[in-house]
């Protein structure tokens, strides 16, 4: 069950959906469609907002979209803390169709997410569209989510682990004093996708922290974080950052939070790399 409420989140939170389904069917000729809507949406993009909220850093998803002779295959890759989510690059297939696009998603036990978005636009580094996703249980519908309008900004440097592979001291600044964490920490990525946090003692000596990061991925501008809370509840947590500039001695990333009353406050992420014999 919790295989099948990953996916379904996944293809919810993703992409949201407006027409209302009659089949769990997609269109498997994949056209090409007259106004080179598959050509425009050609990249990768990195979601901004779902009904025009802010995605908050315990949820983000980056899509990427592969040109394949006249049609698309497509990728997406996203956390969500509150489903316990975690995808990294998952195929999906496509269909287009005049101004929409069809994208369906293997899920657990047999089941299926299908995504049909509308009303799609691409101007420049912005894209828009309505979506709706419904799910099937051997080839019967068994659930139906949206319609959520969603907006997307292209990435422009697709990013990847080997860049911020190391180890990194670091600190965080926010433009809200009541969320400051200006103490320093030391944070080591791996290349088999493990990572560790450390925090400095009084005497300035890193020592690890007791909720360790165990996991990360990046895709494109998008580095996604998680550890395991010590709670009742042993529940993962995850955490989403728009990687703004990286280079071989400095990572600058950004995250928005939400302020109990709803309000968003930015938390920026500034990386310096640590010069090791």
């Amino acid at each position: 069950m919790r295989r099948i409420m990953q996916g379904v989140a996944a293809a919810l939170i993703i992409c949201g959906t407006t027409t209302v389904f009659t089949s769990c069917s997609a269109n498997d000729d994949n056209p090409a469609n007259g106004d080179g809507l598959a050509e425009k949406i050609t990249g990768k993009w990195i979601q901004v907002d779902s009904d025009g909220e802010p995605m908050v850093t315990d949820r983000v998803s980056v899509y990427t979209f592969v040109k394949e002779g006249a049609g698309l295959k497509a990728y997406f890759s996203m956390t969500m803390a509150e489903s316990q989510t975690w995808l990294f690059r998952q195929q999906v297939d496509v269909a287009v169709d005049a101004g929409s696009l069809t994208l369906t998603s293997p899920l657990a036990n047999g089941s299926t997410a299908v995504v049909r978005m509308t009303d799609v636009s691409v101007s420049g580094s912005d894209l828009s569209l309505t979506a709706k996703t419904t799910i099937c249980v051997d080839g019967r519908e068994t659930a139906t989510y949206g319609p959520h309008r969603e907006h997307f900004t292209s990435v422009s440097t697709n990013y990847s682990a080997e860049d911020i592979i190391g180890t990194w001291d670091g600190y965080y600044a926010c433009d809200d004093p009541a969320y400051s964490k200006p103490d320093p920490h030391r944070a080591v990525f791996r290349a088999d996708g493990s990572c560790n946090y450390y925090y400095a003692d009084e005497g300035g000596e890193f020592k690890v922290d007791p909720t360790v990061y165990s996991k990360y991925f990046v895709d494109g501008s998008l580095l996604s974080l998680c550890w395991l809370d010590y709670g009742d509840d042993q529940r993962e947590q995850y955490e989403n950052w728009e990687i703004l500039s990286a280079s071989k001695e400095k990572i600058t990333a950004r995250s928005f939070h939400k302020r109990p009353d709803g309000t968003i406050y930015t938390e920026t992420y500034h990386l310096s790399k640590v010069d090791e014999d």
